[in-house]
């Protein structure tokens, strides 16, 4: 089952993929396999992601593979693909 339009990228997420980036471990805001989702699918690889996310790229690659990825870093990457927000705009705020 597909998640139904009016999540912006997401929409084609299954219901299952879609409500594990909701989801996370207490303590935790995201997890690393969240995290990675989200930048598949907001079309991001990691040097971009810490441009657009105004993080090191060292910092960006260490929330991809193993590093607690920060409250803030995660409500921001799925308010992004939440609203369809361009990580471009982003990147100019």
């Amino acid at each position: 089952m597909k998640v139904a339009g009016g999540i912006g990228v997401l929409a084609g997420l299954s219901l299952q993929a879609y409500s594990g980036l909701r989801g996370h471990r207490k303590g935790h805001a995201m997890t690393n396999a969240q995290y990675r989702l989200l930048l598949e699918h907001l079309g991001l690889n990691v040097m971009e992601a810490g441009r657009v996310l105004g993080i090191s790229p060292r910092q960006a690659q260490c929330y991809a593979a193993k590093d607690t990825i920060p409250g803030p870093v995660a409500k921001l990457m799925r308010l992004m693909a939440e609203k369809n927000i361009d990580p471009e705009y982003v990147e100019t705020l």
